[in-house]
């Protein structure tokens, strides 16, 4: 009777038959429409939460970076350096005045195998990391070491020989060639140390060349000293 006295009620009312599925449908589909709204919602802040942290992490990735690329710079800095100073103090003295004839030197093999330089570390060590470097500045530090290299082969081949050298035209022939491998390194340290660009470079200098008093008794810094003496 409930049942027939609402249909009636309804008949009277013009409503159709249909209209509470309607209703329901409408009910239905608002309550859907509230969860998608908020999955969406919740998917952005999950998408944004994930972008925040992978920025972060990029950023601190990049800043972590560029410090390691900072540190191997002055690393290498001081390495080249000390290596440039070394050679430019022994050309001073007393390898100039071979060169020019004026040094009247009683020289022996183990006289000149007090001048092999020593051989590198920092740049053997961060070798796998020197991928990191600017292209000029890697290839400059390739030639630098390159003809360090070959100074060290000249003094070691020289250095393995049993002969008083004053007294052996051949051999005084290929003591000459050291001075000239010592000039050959000046030019590419030069260009090394201003492709590495570090900060307070002068201070890197000056700590290079105070252990090696022919440079400062020359009253020159590493750099204008390289310039004076690579094309002597």
């Amino acid at each position: 009777m409930d049942d027939e006295r609402l249909l009636a009620c309804r008949h009277s009312r013009g409503l159709s038959l249909s209209e509470p599925l309607r209703a329901f449908g409408r009910d239905v589909g608002r309550y859907a429409g509230q969860r998608h709204t908020r999955a969406a919602l919740d998917t952005c802040r999950c998408r944004d939460r994930w972008n925040s942290r992978f920025s972060t992490s990029f950023w601190l990735d990049r800043i972590r970076r560029r410090a390691e690329l900072n540190d191997i710079k002055a690393s290498l800095y001081a390495e080249v350096a000390d290596r440039a100073a070394r050679c430019l103090s022994d050309y001073i003295v007393p390898w100039r005045g071979i060169e020019t004839g004026t040094s009247t030197k009683a020289v022996t093999n183990d006289w000149v195998a007090k001048f092999r330089p020593a051989d590198p570390v920092v740049y053997v060590s961060v070798a796998g990391k020197l991928g990191l470097l600017e292209p000029q500045v890697m290839f400059a530090l390739n030639h630098f070491y390159f003809r360090l290299q070959a100074l060290t082969r000249e003094i070691d081949a020289f250095s393995d020989q049993e002969r008083r050298v004053l007294n052996d035209p051949h051999g005084r022939r290929q003591l000459e060639i050291i001075p000239a491998r010592l000039r050959s390194t000046f030019e590419p340290a030069l260009r090394a140390l201003e492709r590495l660009n570090v900060p307070n470079f002068e201070g890197f200098d000056r700590e290079a060349i105070s252990e090696y008093r022919h440079v400062r008794e020359a009253g020159e810094t590493l750099r204008t000293g390289l310039k004076k003496y690579r094309s002597m």
